[in-house]
């Protein structure tokens, strides 16, 4: 498929990120630094910090979400009682700003991409944070001491778990008490995905069957990483795995192994004028055959309808489009490829700021490799036919494994009994 829309320079958006990640640096060396305060509330405060932006980025799509872009400053004293300046010089690095003759920060929301410096200020303080975070878990508590490296890049962004919250809004209420300093919400509030992408909200709960992968499912995205990253150059870093982009791309594997069985889904929408257009012509063809919709079908494309692709349709690289592609509609599972999947990484902050993406997806039959299928995950043969697999998927997807990818996620959706398929969805970025 194609990549979502025109990829803002890596300049630009590295630029934006290391101007706000050099703002946050003194302030979280201050912070570090401060004799008064023990290692142990430096990091307490720098939690707070973090939850607090999380709040913020992880309800940006939530109508709902404006509430968590105020905070009553009396408030954040209240939770910081000591040294609380810090906090909030820190909140004001990260896209907070008081607002004049109240008591409230507010975080100001002004658009999407590279141009909202709010949020490359938010992202950026994550990552730094992050980054503060890891070393005293890993090194202990002197290691705050040393520099931070003010330098931002991709694979920072794409590494982000926004406090680990859920992709989707569970449709169960939540039971038991909620951990101490958990973020609430959801990536893709429902609402949200009813608003944009309707035809996957329809069918949710049958998309959602295949969220929670089993055992083979895992070991074949292991597999097939490991397949990937053998062929790139030897020069060339390995790409790691990103674990918001593995839970989208087992999202996009799932809605399309239920789309080849809901032909409604695959259906691009269209407007009034469109749709009077479509009748107009179906009434008046001289063999009195219907419209074809104004899809584009190819001889040799299976129909939108069709509950299995051709081979020749089985595989959709990104590339370069064809004029035809470009200015006549899509059919079939192409539509949820090309429209559904920029739609939901633009629910991931970073990809929403402009993180550039290529996105593929692949079918694997049963007929083709029946002992991946069949066989025990434990078992010899089905070793071997995921070898076999995972070589052919490694061979398909290495037009997208170009040196600027750094990171990737792999989502595998198989149904036996019904389809006899997998779909197997990469995205790298």
């Amino acid at each position: 498929m194609e990549p979502s829309g025109e990829p803002p320079a890596a300049g630009g958006l590295a630029a934006k990120l290391r101007v706000a990640a050099e703002e946050a640096v003194p302030l979280l060396r201050a912070l570090l630094d401060d004799q008064a305060l023990l290692p142990q509330q430096a990091v307490q405060q720098l939690s707070f910090v973090e939850r607090q932006v999380n709040m913020v980025l992880v309800n940006l799509t939530d109508p709902k979400g404006e509430k968590y872009r105020k905070l009553k400053l009396s408030g954040v004293r209240t939770k910081v009682r000591t040294k609380p300046e810090h906090a909030e010089a820190l909140l004001k690095a990260a896209g907070f700003a008081l607002t004049p003759g109240t008591d409230f920060l507010e975080w100001f929301w002004v658009g999407q991409g590279t141009s909202n410096g709010t949020l490359a200020a938010s992202l950026a303080m994550l990552v730094l944070i992050a980054r503060v975070c890891k070393r005293a878990e890993k090194s202990g508590m002197r290691s705050l001491a040393e520099p931070l490296d003010a330098s931002i890049d991709g694979r920072d962004l794409a590494h982000l778990r926004y406090g680990d919250v859920d992709l989707l809004e569970s449709q169960a209420p939540l039971r038991g008490p909620q951990k101490v300093g958990a973020v609430s919400g959801a990536l893709m509030p429902r609402v949200w995905l009813e608003a944009r992408l309707p035809q996957v909200a329809n069918v949710l709960e049958d998309v959602c069957k295949f969220i929670d992968v089993g055992t083979r499912e895992k070991v074949a995205t292991k597999a097939i990483a490991r397949a990937i990253n053998d062929r790139r150059d030897k020069s060339a870093k390995p790409l790691e795995w990103a674990n918001t982009l593995g839970k989208v791309a087992q999202l996009v594997a799932g809605m399309i192994l239920v789309a080849m069985r809901r032909p409604e889904m695959c259906v691009q929408p269209t407007t009034p004028a469109e749709e009077a257009l479509t009748h107009f012509l179906a009434a008046t063809e001289p063999d009195g055959e219907p419209a074809s919709q104004g899809c584009v079908t190819d001889a040799g494309d299976a129909p939108a309808a069709a509950v299995e692709p051709s081979n020749d349709d089985a595989s959709r690289m990104d590339g370069e489009a064809s004029p035809k592609k470009n200015t006549e509609r899509l059919c079939g599972v192409e539509v949820l490829e090309q429209t559904a999947v920029p739609l939901l990484l633009e629910c991931i902050p970073a990809f929403r700021f402009g993180l550039p993406h290529r996105t593929s997806t692949e079918i694997a039959y049963l007929r083709e490799f029946p002992a991946f299928f069949t066989s025990s995950p434990y078992d010899k043969p089905f070793e071997v036919s995921l070898a076999e697999l995972a070589k052919r998927l490694a061979e398909a997807y290495q037009p997208l494994v170009s040196e600027e990818a750094s990171v990737l996620g792999l989502g595998c959706a198989i149904d036996l009994g019904h389809d006899d398929k997998a779909v197997i969805c990469l995205i790298v970025a």
